[in-house]
């Protein structure tokens, strides 16, 4: 293991643990052994009171000894409710549990959803259910993507970072819609959000309905945010989507549907 001190003129120190005495009231055992790439240690020996931090963001603790021990995730304690995780997602804008309705797109508009990244993501899918299928959808004009929400890291805010293949004929009909991201996976920093977004084109009958959660006026549902930075937004228009967008020249849209990343 290799600690890392402030001063950068300083080399690392590299050591097995690193196990405080404590303070009076909090001596009991404990060490920072190390960290994973995710999820708890499969291999080794451990004492109770051992923790680790793994690369999604999540803190291990052992409450029980052992090879490799009994390892407790800190941070579902601490988030008891349905988590991204929990369904094999690696993030969405809201639990699905959440569906009230469904709504439909604005034809030939570039529907915007916003979902907070937390820790840094590999993104191969973006994610939507529809509720009824679209009818006399324009082949080759209706695509998922996925918008960078902020200037962060190999990203300009309104950049589109990838786009899927051509969804008229899945969106034809209704269930959840998992739609690859061409020359994925992308790598999306912390800290920051993307924009899902859905482009449906229709010439003769109606565009596809997606479950959302309670419509409500955009007023109520964008408390604090901007339309740069909106939960859900009207933005340009046309029959693919443009390789960039303009968050200042968002409209909100009240219709709050959801998606998700994978």
């Amino acid at each position: 293991m290799t600690f890392y001190p402030f001063a950068p003129n300083q080399a690392p120190v590299t050591g097995q643990t690193f196990a405080p005495t404590g303070l009076t009231g909090a001596t009991a055992p404990t060490r920072y052994v190390g960290g994973t790439a995710s999820g708890a240690p499969s291999t080794g020996t451990f004492a109770a009171g051992d923790f680790v931090i793994d690369q999604t963001g999540s803190v291990w603790v052992c409450t029980v000894a052992g090879s490799p021990g009994t390892w407790v995730n800190t941070s579902l304690a601490t988030h008891p409710e349905v988590a991204p995780g929990d369904a094999g997602l690696l993030a969405w804008n809201f639990d699905p549990a959440g569906f009230q309705g469904a709504s439909g797109p604005t034809n030939n508009t570039v529907f915007l959803i916003r979902v907070n990244v937390r820790v840094a993501l590999s993104v191969t899918n973006v994610l939507a259910y529809i509720s009824a299928g679209g009818t006399g959808l324009t082949s080759g004009q209706n695509f998922a993507g996925l918008y960078a929400g902020q200037t962060v890291g190999p990203y300009t805010a309104g950049q589109l970072i990838g786009t899927s293949a051509d969804q008229t004929a899945s969106w034809a009909s209704g269930g959840l819609k998992t739609m690859a991201l061409a020359g994925g996976p992308f790598a999306v920093p912390a800290g920051t959000f993307v924009w899902v977004a859905l482009l449906s084109n229709e010439s003769a009958g109606g565009t596809p309905t997606f479950f959302r959660a309670s419509s409500q006026s955009a007023s109520g549902e964008e408390i604090g945010f901007t339309v740069a930075t909106a939960r859900w937004a009207n933005s340009a228009t046309g029959t693919t989507l443009p390789g960039s967008i303009t968050p200042a020249s968002n409209s909100f849209q009240g219709a709050g549907l959801w998606a998700g990343l994978s």
